[in-house]
């Protein structure tokens, strides 16, 4: 996965890639199993969270389980520990 900022810069570019705006917030309390079924079901163009939760999704998506490809992932509210990067 590529770590890159999104700004307001690319806003413009992931709405243009996107036939539907659609804002879907997920709670992190949800079981893992839930929140992967929800977020296959929604394919979201961007897709942030807790660092932590997204190191979990990760693992996920390496098994198969979780089946999706945001245009940006942005980590929020917390860092990485180099082995979790």
């Amino acid at each position: 996965m590529m770590c890159r900022w999104f700004g307001a810069g690319d806003v413009p570019r992931v709405l243009a890639a996107h036939e539907r705006i659609l804002i879907e917030v997920s709670s992190v309390h949800l079981p893992l199993a839930d929140l992967v079924e929800q977020l296959n079901r929604c394919c979201p163009a961007v897709l942030a969270g807790y660092g932590t939760l997204m190191v979990l999704l990760a693992a996920e998506q390496g098994v198969g389980r979780l089946r999706i490809c945001p245009a940006i992932g942005e980590l929020v509210g917390e860092t990485l520990s180099e082995e979790q990067r």
